[in-house]
């Protein structure tokens, strides 16, 4: 509800972090209203001042971070930023926020229960059972069960660990809760299940939400308005719906054009071409400019204002908004930021898969002797030179477990896996295999050693496969190879350090240490969970041209469904370890016939999808985990029948692929359940 007095209101905030040289002014001026009860999202990329400017609201900026300019009201009252101590009385009790990584957030040698109760002690005068009372009720809110107040973080799964810090942001029911990318590293059916129950605690309790992500297909669904942030400054803020329906600012319109989706054609996505601007440099007129498909030449020089579009609550800052004659002649909007037209795809070549797994198998023993846990059970998969497979499935379905296994990390616990048709035993590794299929790792950031300069990175791997070339002809080739993954000039590249590299490039360069050898197979895990929708867009089409360029078969594990239908041939949904479906990528996106593929469609955040509601929580936040007997899901499916409690369902081929159902156990079954 809309009150004439806003919850949280930011006047012309200004931030700038000093160091050598010119300063980096990482918010610019921006002012927000969030009005009592609403949810306001703020959207961008890395780097635009979203983080900072909810670090400025709490007053955590640290040193060397500052307040250049501006203000920040709560309820109408200036907040003062300044006095700690002040801020200390402020925080948690009226202004609270919930940190991107709940497990750095979280003190890992305090139980949840103690770090709970100390939130509550550090405010109120209460004896210590009383606040571990209040954080047990609010553990109840959450649906996290009491006994985990007796654990430890490490203990917990992510989406336990990410309510556990919701339910201490809202101990003490705050007027506002900042929630800045709380759902990041989180599986899409764990982050539907979050934000559906923050859903119904923000009508229990009245509080407003600032939303801080990168991810807009997931704003559009749970945030009533959207600001977007780029270089520090507003570019746009409208209702969710307008914002999706007719966004006006170029930027805005290259964001909702720059992810996957699962529904519609599948398109070639060019993402939003070129790098954000060096903030340490005074930028006078667009920030955009630069980037933008539909600049003229004013917007370099000149500073667009904030516009309001038919009187409403639609702002844009753009010239072109505000001008409509400047972009006369132009040709068209911005949207040809995503190019049309079906995907470039590579036939795979049937002569034979390149590398396959035929019935793996991987268990790892409980903690204290307590049974076994099956993290990949019986596996088949194949990959053909030149075919992208993707496998996916939540966090603990066994997909990183498989990847090891495919690259005889570990040695399988039962089945083989094969290179060329011949199987690969004994637990050591010929260099011929390294040779010939590689990893593409998930963080690029730890991937690696800081200390060393990027060209000794790839220079090694090089040495390694290439011992007998001298060393022109080494550096002849890592150049050809960072050609390929499109960084250069070559020699400069080499030079610099891991940390003078942004999260794309680091990828790419991970793709070009793993090129170093000339692989035959790529197996990339999860190797754009980390990375802004439009570099993410980047990386995915750069494996799909090395496969056209090279014929390189590339394994893809992901817990996205929309990035694997953009980029995947086949898919391999996994639950518990086991492949449940398989199919062609169209085929199992649009006709989903396993219950759990069925769960993962439906959480997949979509533009023009329904808005989460808060009625689903309830039941959507059992924690059911994986089933110990019969069927690993049937404790969370809808469809589960009697024989999928106590039988573990059989593999059954259909004319798209395979299903592992009861469901699907025959023709007669298929008939009487579908």
């Amino acid at each position: 509800m809309v009150t004439a007095v806003p919850a949280l209101e930011v006047r012309n905030l200004s931030v700038v972090y000093d160091g050598v040289g010119a300063p980096v002014r990482a918010v610019d001026a921006v002012s927000l209203a969030l009005a009592k009860g609403e949810i306001l999202g703020l959207a961008g990329e890395s780097g635009s001042g979203k983080s900072t400017l909810a670090f400025a609201v709490t007053g955590l900026l640290k040193i060397p971070g500052r307040v250049a300019a501006g203000q920040v009201l709560l309820g109408g009252a200036p907040v003062p930023l300044q006095d700690e101590a002040a801020m200390r009385r402020i925080r948690w009790r009226r202004l609270a926020i919930v940190l991107q990584s709940s497990m750095n957030a979280l003190n890992p040698v305090l139980s949840v229960g103690q770090q709970m109760a100390d939130a509550v002690l550090a405010h109120e005068t209460v004896p210590y059972a009383r606040a571990l009372a209040r954080a047990a009720e609010m553990c109840d809110l959450v649906h996290v069960q009491r006994r985990y107040l007796a654990s430890y973080p490490h203990e917990l799964s992510g989406g336990m660990r990410q309510r556990v810090c919701i339910a201490m942001a809202l101990l003490l029911h705050p007027d506002v809760l900042i929630m800045d990318e709380p759902t990041t590293a989180l599986d899409v059916v764990v982050q539907k299940r979050i934000l559906e129950h923050v859903l119904q605690l923000r009508s229990r309790f009245g509080f407003s939400v600032l939303f801080i992500t990168h991810d807009l297909p997931l704003m559009l669904q749970f945030c009533d308005r959207i600001a977007v942030l780029y270089a520090g400054r507003l570019a746009e803020a409208a209702p969710a719906a307008e914002l999706r329906d007719r966004p006006a600012h170029p930027y805005t319109q290259g964001l909702l054009h720059a992810f996957p989706t699962l529904r519609g054609e599948r398109r070639a996505l060019t993402g939003i071409p070129g790098r954000a601007p060096d903030l340490r440099q005074p930028i006078p007129g667009c920030p955009f400019a630069p980037r933008c498909p539909v600049a003229v030449d004013v917007c370099s020089s000149r500073r667009p204002a904030l516009v309001r579009l038919g009187g409403g609550d639609h702002l844009a800052a753009c010239l072109l908004v505000e001008e409509p004659a400047l972009g006369k002649g132009r040709a068209g909007a911005p949207a040809v930021l995503c190019a049309d037209g079906a995907p470039r795809r590579a036939a795979a070549d049937r002569a034979g898969p390149v590398l396959a797994a035929h019935g793996v198998s991987k268990r790892f023993a409980a903690r204290g002797g307590r049974g076994t846990i099956r993290a990949v059970d019986s596996v088949d998969l194949e990959l053909h030179a030149g075919e992208i497979v993707a496998v996916v499935g939540e966090s603990g379905s066994g997909k990183s477990t498989l990847a090891r296994l495919l690259l005889r990390l570990m040695p399988p616990d039962g089945g083989v896996v094969a290179l060329d048709g011949r199987a690969l035993t004994g637990s050591k590794v010929d260099a011929g295999f390294r040779h010939r299929v590689q990893m593409v790792f998930q963080d690029p950031f730890s991937a690696f050693n800081p200390v060393w300069t990027v060209g000794r990175s790839i220079g090694r791997a090089v040495a390694l496969h290439h011992g007998r070339w001298d060393h022109a002809r080494r550096q002849a080739f890592a150049a050809r190879v960072l050609g390929d993954v499109g960084l250069g000039p070559a020699q400069e590249v080499l030079a610099k350090y891991p940390r003078e590299f942004s999260g794309g490039q680091l990828q790419r360069l991970v793709v070009a240490r793993a090129l170093a050898v000339e692989p035959e197979v790529l197996v990339a895990d999860e190797p754009t969970s980390m990375l802004d929708v439009s570099i993410g867009v980047e990386v995915l089409n750069l494996l799909h041209d090395l496969r056209q360029r090279r014929r390189i078969g590339v394994v893809y594990i992901t817990h996205n469904l929309a990035s694997a239908r953009y980029l995947a041939d086949r898919i391999l949904v996994m639950y518990g370890g086991q492949v449940v479906e398989s199919g062609g990528t169209e085929e199992v996106v649009r006709h989903p016939r396993h219950p759990y593929t069925q769960l993962l469609v439906a959480s997949a955040p979509e533009p023009g999808s329904a808005r989460l509601d808060a009625a689903a929580a309830e039941l959507a936040l059992v924690d059911a985990g994986i089933a110990a007997s019969g069927c690993p899901f049937h404790n969370r499916c809808p469809l589960a029948m009697e024989v999928c409690r106590t039988e573990v369902p059989g593999v059954t081929a259909t004319p798209q692929g395979t299903v592992r159902c009861h469901l699907y156990g025959g023709p007669e079954s298929v008939a009487q359940n579908t």
